[in-house]
């Protein structure tokens, strides 16, 4: 019993998913730049401004203790709201500056963006782990030359992209409309181990935003089975995100009382943000128990928490190569500390589940833990392309947690798909766009001399048909003259 009891007032942690160590990188908390365009591409593309309220999501998800900071990009890169410290002024300051947020520039200056919201990282920070946010509708485009536009991206490539990518700093990509530099993104996204994505539609940025949200900041959750979740005595704050198909639907929530709580309430006891794609409920101090949800069929939703039970991700490795596993390591911590009673860890049952690209699951039980607390486990061969779901699970008889990770396996090499021209030298990513430039001013200046061609024959054959009118009248001339003189010679006969 006694150690059932250590069990309950344990918190939870998880996860360090990379091949370096775990002491040197668990404590490590999320620093997100984000990155908005507010080109005048945004306009056709996002006319209602659904980028905001997504924003609003990703603010109210941040946990607090992680820095944060917003820009806003179009001719020139300015701050939208300072990067600092995640609470609950940030918030605040963030929700207002989101509000003032519309499309009205005439480039797309992605360079200067890029350059601004990471001029502060000579070296990683201390006790953070920085990643960054870039979403955009257009391409790089700070000038009318081509020539200079091309030359700006090959040096976005080539310069800062380099620097971040030595740094670890993954650059996050969404591409907002077909007009987007796919090309580029995907580029900048692979040179620095990001992750790189096409919106189809406003609709979906909210969801986006927070697959990134946790890539960068894993959040740990309590598992939704039926509609019902359950609460222990160690959650101090739980937040309910329901996301609507079509722009239709109410979340209710029913806490172990049976009270219904509903955004029509005036109760102080649940914070409500909603708009048409999504609703976030959050209450502090939830009751223990079983809590269920009044929510339309086709909607989803996630119960995030906040606990004694924090959950510390280290590093990700975002890019795996296809053909390969991945090496994941975690260890459980209560209140900061790492927990290394094996009597006590023996309580807890961990494993992983790993969903492929294509829909398959592969359950892994993972082994006991070392003496100093540290789980370790191998995925398996991760084969197919695509996107890959690590959930991490935790459990014991009294509480039950989950922690998403997001990790994206890439095509080899020497595979001939278009997956793979990000692995290729940036540079290659612009040899089309030049001989392109260069086939239209030959066939310019093929026109030109064809025009000037035709004219000179033109101009020739003019002067020919003149001579020989000349020439015709002239032999007519001394004809008639002869006639006459002939004619007069007679008559003085």
């Amino acid at each position: 019993m006694s150690s059932f009891r250590q069990l309950s007032s344990l918190v939870l942690l998880l996860c360090l998913f990379s091949c370096s160590s775990l002491a040197s990188s668990a404590s490590l908390k999320p620093d997100l730049r984000i990155l908005i365009d507010v080109s005048g591409g945004m306009k056709t593309s996002d006319p209602r401004n659904r980028r905001a309220s997504a924003l609003v999501l990703l603010v109210n998800l941040l946990p607090d203790g992680a820095k944060a900071g917003i820009w806003v990009f179009g001719k020139e890169a300015e701050l939208l709201v300072p990067h600092g410290l995640v609470d609950a002024a940030w918030r605040q300051q963030a929700q207002q500056a989101i509000a003032t947020l519309k499309a009205a520039g005439q480039r797309t200056n992605i360079p200067a963006a890029l350059e601004q919201a990471t001029a502060d990282l000579e070296q990683p920070t201390s006790g953070y782990r920085t990643s960054v946010l870039l979403l955009t509708a257009g391409k790089v485009d700070v000038a009318e030359s081509p020539i200079i536009n091309v030359n700006e991206s090959r040096k976005l490539l080539n310069g800062r992209a380099v620097e971040l990518g030595e740094l670890g700093v993954p650059v996050h990509t969404i591409a907002f409309s077909a007009q987007a530099d796919a090309m580029l993104l995907r580029s900048l996204a692979r040179q620095t181990n990001g992750t790189s994505r096409q919106a189809d539609s406003a609709d979906e940025l909210s969801v986006m935003f927070m697959r990134v949200l946790e890539m960068v900041a894993p959040v740990a959750q309590v598992p939704i089975i039926h509609r019902e979740f359950t609460v222990d005595d160690r959650v101090q704050q739980l937040s309910v995100l329901t996301f609507f198909q079509r722009g239709k639907g109410k979340l209710r929530l029913i806490d172990p009382d049976g009270v219904i709580l509903s955004s029509e309430d005036e109760s102080e006891r649940v914070d409500w943000f909603r708009n048409q794609q999504f609703a976030l409920a959050t209450v502090n101090n939830p009751g223990e128990g079983s809590w269920r949800l009044k929510m339309p069929p086709k909607a989803f939703a996630r119960a995030l928490i906040v606990s004694d039970l924090e959950l510390e991700v280290g590093p990700l490795p975002n890019y795996v190569p296809a053909g390969q596993q991945a090496e994941l390591t975690l260890h459980l911590s209560d209140q900061g500390t790492v927990i290394t009673d094996q009597e006590v860890l023996s309580g807890f049952n961990v494993s992983l589940r790993v969903k492929g690209p294509l829909g398959n699951n592969d359950i892994v039980v993972v082994d006991s833990p070392s003496t100093d607390g540290v789980y370790r486990v191998v995925t398996p061969v991760l084969a197919q392309p695509g996107r890959y779901q690590l959930l991490l699970r935790v459990d014991t008889q009294s509480l039950r947690r989950d922690l998403p990770i997001y990790l994206e396996v890439e095509v080899p090499a020497e595979q001939p798909t278009l997956v793979t021209r990000g692995q290729e030298m940036p540079e290659d990513d612009f040899k089309a766009p030049l001989m392109w430039l260069a086939g239209v001013c030959g066939l310019v200046l093929l026109g030109v001399w064809f025009i000037l061609r035709r004219r000179e024959q033109r101009k020739l054959a003019l002067w020919q048909k003149r001579a020989r009118e000349i020439g015709r009248n002239g032999s007519s001339r001394f004809s008639t003259s002869s006639a006459s003189a002939n004619e007069a010679g007679d008559q003085l006969d």
